[in-house]
């Protein structure tokens, strides 16, 4: 939902106002909850943590073995329903975060492609903040995900024929994946904020997100 910053400070001030973190996976998004936690009064649900309850995943690791890589055997099918299971989850960790008072919800970054009631829910009862990968972040995610897999829904996006190994083509098939959620999470957002100014610890995000401002 769109806020002006006046709102931002009453809907927080009266313990109000539920934040969802949208942006690629491994951009910051749990970084960021933990620091809005840490500095301000509120609640942090991981979509992630409801989905790997379901999938009976004890961690991230697990929860990418189960899904694994595009092109391996089944994956499709896994995919299928690893976006059912994400929506059901996402559900619930919108629950969660509806009955509690200032809250963070940490979206997967595949929330974009969850169903509408998730859509919906999200756009009326959430102030959706876009964490956008800069250039540099863009290779950093790339290194990270070919070096070690996050549980990643492909959206058609994982192209075989770019290179002669699978491991490779996901490297090049990345950068397209990248680009259609970028404008996906953009046009979701109510605000953007790039991600490597959150990772700077003396960046006052009171102030950025107008928390801790008077008018």
């Amino acid at each position: 939902m769109k806020l002006s910053p006046k709102e931002v400070r009453e809907y927080y001030q009266s313990g109000r106002l539920k934040i969802a973190l949208i942006g690629m996976s491994n951009i910051g998004k749990s970084h960021f909850a933990g620091r809005l936690k840490a500095q301000f009064d509120f609640d942090t649900v991981e979509v992630d943590a409801v989905i790997q309850s379901h999938i009976g995943a004890s961690n991230m690791s697990g929860h990418a073995a189960w899904l694994g890589q595009p092109y391996s055997e089944g994956y499709a099918q896994r995919e299928r329903d690893a976006m059912a299971i994400e929506t059901r989850a996402s559900k619930e960790a919108i629950n969660q975060c509806l009955s509690r008072g200032n809250a963070v919800l940490d979206a997967p970054g595949s929330i974009i492609y969850t169903d509408e009631n998730v859509q919906t829910q999200l756009k009326t009862k959430f102030w959706r903040i876009y964490l956008k990968a800069s250039s540099e972040d863009e290779m950093r995610l790339k290194q990270l995900y070919y070096n070690c897999p996050k549980p990643l829904i492909w959206n058609g996006n994982y192209n075989s024929s770019l290179a002669a190994d699978p491991d490779d083509a996901i490297i090049v098939s990345y950068s397209g994946l990248l680009q259609e959620r970028a404008q996906l999470y953009a046009h979701m957002a109510d605000m953007t904020l790039y991600a490597q100014q959150l990772m700077d610890k003396d960046y006052d995000i009171g102030k950025a997100l107008g928390l801790n401002t008077k008018e």
